[in-house]
This record gives C-alpha cells, structure tokens and sequence, in this order.
C-alpha cells in the first residue's frame, strides 16, 4: 500500500517507566523497565513487539518473589488484559469482585463516569500502561478508568487494515466506547498529543463523549516550520526514542484527519451538552517558544496563539494553559499544589481536587465495609502474590470457590496466614542480603549502608531494590 508522508510531523508520548510518576519509588521503577525488557526481549524495532502474558509467580523463588513484589509496589491495583475481540491490551484497575464466570469489570457499577485514556503516539514508550498511577489515584476515589494500546503502539494492533480509518480504525474505537458505555456511565476520553488528534477526531464523528484534551497539537504552517527547523536542536526532541512504524501510522493519520475533519461540523457545537476541555502547558515545546541554552529548552511562555487556534477547531472548548509547563503535563503541580491533570480531570464531572483526600478517605471507609470474601476476591485479581500463595496453599481458584459461597471465614484466615507467610519470605531475602557482607562482599561494598540498616532486624526497601536489580542481571543466584 502507499503511505502518507507528512515531511517532519512528530508526536511525543508521555513519559513511560522511566522514573516520570510521582510518589513511585524509582529503584522500584529500574527494576520493573529492566524486567519488562527481558520479558518482552525489545528491540529498536517495536513494530514486531505485542503483549506477553508474565511469567507464573513463584512464591519460593527470590528472583520472582522480589520482582512481583516490585511490579505490584509500581502498578498497584492496574492490571493488563489482552482482549483477543479488540487485538489490544487494555490497562485497567481491579476494585471490584468477579462475576460467577471469574471475570473481572472494567468499570465500578458505583462510578460516576468511565475515563478512557488515549496516550500520545510516534515513540518506542507510547501506551496505554503509561497511565497506571493517574487510574490507581482515580480508584482510590471510587472513579473508574482505563487505557489501552492504540495501533502499532506495544501491543495494539498491527493490521494495516487500520490505515482504513474511516472502515476501521474509528468503528474499532466507537466498538470500544460503547462497551465502556454499556455500563450506564458517561464516558469521557483523557487524550495527551497524538491521543487529542484522536478524541477530536472521533467526537466529530460521533459524539458520544466528553473529551479532556491535553497538548493538542495542531498543525499550521508557522507550527510545521517550528517543528521542522527548531525542534531538531531541543534536548526534548532529542530525547525521544521513537518508533518508525508508530510514527509512519500517526503521520498518516493526522495527515487524513487534517484535510477529512475540515468537512465535519465544530464537536463543541455539534454536540454543545457533551464537555470539551483543552489542557495545555504556556511552555509548549511542539509551538514557538523561547528556547536557550546548552539543551535550547524553554524558558517562557509560548508565542503561538494557542487559544485563538485552538478556538477556531472547538469554539466553545473550556481552555486552560498551565504556566510554567510544557507538553509534559504529567505530576506537574499548579500553584495551589494540586496536581493539573487530575484537577482538570475531575473537574470534568463538576469535583473539586481540594477535595481529593476526603474522596479518597470516604472511598477507604466504604472499601472496607466489603464482605471479607469479596475483598479476597478483588486481591486475588491484582496481587499475583497473593494468588500464587493462595493457589500454592489452598489449591488453585479456591478464593473464588469462597467468593460464590460467601465463606467470609476462609477469606479473613487467608489475609492473616498471608500476612505471616509474606513477613516470613522477606525475612529469609532480608538475611540473605544481611549475609552478602561474607557471601558476595563485592555487592555489600556498592550497597553498603543499605545492608547495614538491614542489621538488628531492620527492614529496608532500598536494600531489597538493590538486591533485585542485581538478581535479575545475573549476578546474584535467585535460588531457582
């Protein structure tokens, strides 16, 4: 087939494991890139990559006990589901019990809106699992979200029937929406670069949604000239790692969008009951901005008109520029401390995030008001060590098999034989690592007051991180 060619048109993901959320632990964060890419085996062409189930979890074994362990302390309550219908793995949290066919829901039946995130496109990071700490905050406040893998992006779908876009790749989408919206919740799509391209482009199509717009990029000619002459010398730029096939796919589409969306009529206008919110930072490195410096970053605010721009596209968009901020918006704080893009998120279905503590603190209480059997039930559904020792220990599904019969007896002795049996693993790694200054003096001396604090039966997560990373490159014997 012919592809489309866009000269230099380029669209930035947000910032992947790399150590970019907020309040993560980034030794955790080392160990879970470093894992995901031998399971995974990348390569600089991500075109062939998709989605591996992870490896069964052995409770005995300190190289998967210590690597479940971090991915759970990362990903927390998000899990990934390959969905063989959609040819994509979507990325959602487990806060609710399994049907009587142990199936997971997507969304809360006491959320008030489903969000779905559609994560921004051209790079090797670009997914639908970059969104996993703004889906746990979300649950913790009862608020249901996912995300999922866009075409030629990780595991999404690599039919080049998806360059059909109007036979496609928007009723693959619209097929997506209206599940989500099968549970009787407003949808509304949390969109960041490439992914507002999208939003917008669907919701002129069908409506159907509210949309959080967030770094819209948009092309004009004084955009393209910047992106093609001044962003090559931006650290920013430089430092993308990119994805040919991803970045060929999202050319062409915002090629076919640009000249197809003109027919179609303003989304805000069309569809005025339905919210349309724009997101972007004063510091915008994909318009005109002063740059300086070694790394010609920004340092004010953006001369494009962006509002005016923005406005001819979504005359009645709500349109918020951040100062102080650029394309990435994620974790960053607004001057009252809240963080932006959860602020605006909630603002998208009328909260308040001054509020968020007290949702969160009120989402605890009525958590722990759930029978004993179902909270078993939902842990077995995101902590892969939990269920590895419950299936070890009590046999396989049998924390469902208590879930049917509402055996809230089972439930409540599990969590407490757990709980003992997870302090006892960690002591054994605990003395393990503690033994290291005669077993392998060469990791004690790099990890040296990790190891001491361990000393008088101390715990240390650092030392544990440590003793993971060096496990998982070989140099250390996981006991398998």
């Amino acid at each position: 087939m012919t592809f489309y060619k866009l000269g230099l048109v380029l669209f930035f993901t947000i910032g992947g494991l790399n150590g970019a959320h907020a309040g993560r632990n980034s030794s955790a964060l080392k160990c879970l890139q470093l894992m995901d890419g031998q399971l995974a085996q990348r390569t600089d062409e991500p075109f062939y990559l998709r989605g591996k189930p992870l490896p069964p979890v052995n409770f005995h074994d300190t190289r998967s006990f210590l690597a479940e362990q971090q991915r759970g302390d990362v990903m927390a309550r998000v899990v990934e589901r390959f969905s063989v219908k959609h040819d994509t793995s979507f990325y959602f949290p487990i806060t609710q019990a399994p049907d009587s066919h142990g199936v997971y829901p997507m969304v809360d039946s006491n959320s008030p809106a489903v969000f779905i995130f559609l994560h921004g496109g051209g790079t090797s990071k670009g997914s639908g699992k970059n969104f996993f700490a703004q889906i746990n905050t979300l649950a913790d406040m009862g608020i249901s979200s996912f995300g999922m893998d866009l075409p030629f992006h990780a595991s999404g779908p690599l039919n080049e029937n998806f360059y059909d876009l109007e036979g496609r790749f928007f009723p693959w989408l619209d097929k997506i929406v209206d599940e989500a919206a099968s549970y009787g919740k407003p949808v509304i799509f949390v969109t960041h670069s490439w992914g507002t391209n999208i939003a917008y482009s669907y919701r002129k199509r069908y409506g159907k949604v509210g949309v959080l717009a967030m770094s819209w990029v948009l092309r004009t000619p004084e955009s393209d000239k910047w992106r093609k002459f001044v962003m090559p010398r931006m650290k920013f730029f430089k430092d993308l790692l990119r994805n040919p096939s991803a970045g060929q796919y999202v050319n062409y589409f915002v090629g076919q969008t640009t000249v197809s969306d003109k027919t179609l009529p303003d989304p805000t206008e069309s569809h005025p009951e339905l919210p349309f919110h724009v997101l972007v930072g004063a510091m915008e490195e994909f318009y005109p901005t002063p740059i300086e410096g070694k790394k010609q970053n920004p340092v004010g605010p953006s001369t494009f008109p962006m509002e005016k721009e923005f406005r001819k596209r979504a005359k009645n968009a709500k349109i918020v520029i951040e100062p102080g901020v650029g394309h990435g918006l994620f974790h960053f704080k607004d001057e009252a401390g809240h963080d932006v893009v959860l602020r605006e998120i909630l603002d998208m279905i009328g909260l308040d995030v001054a509020n968020e503590g007290i949702m969160k603190t009120e989402m605890g209480r009525i958590k722990q008001k759930y029978p004993s059997y179902e909270q078993a039930a939902i842990r077995y559904g995101y902590d892969r060590l939990f269920k590895a020792w419950a299936d070890e220990f009590y046999g396989e599904g049998k924390v469902l098999v208590w879930l049917q019969q509402k055996d809230s007896f089972m439930a409540e002795r599990s969590f407490k034989e757990y709980d003992f049996a997870l302090q006892r693993r960690l002591e054994e790694i605990y003395e393990e690592i503690r033994q290291t200054k005669i077993t392998r003096p060469d990791f004690y001396a790099n990890n040296k007051k990790a190891v001491d604090d361990l000393q008088g039966g101390k715990r240390s997560n650092a030392a544990l991180h440590a003793y993971l990373l060096q496990v998982l490159k070989g140099n250390i014997d996981s006991g398998d």
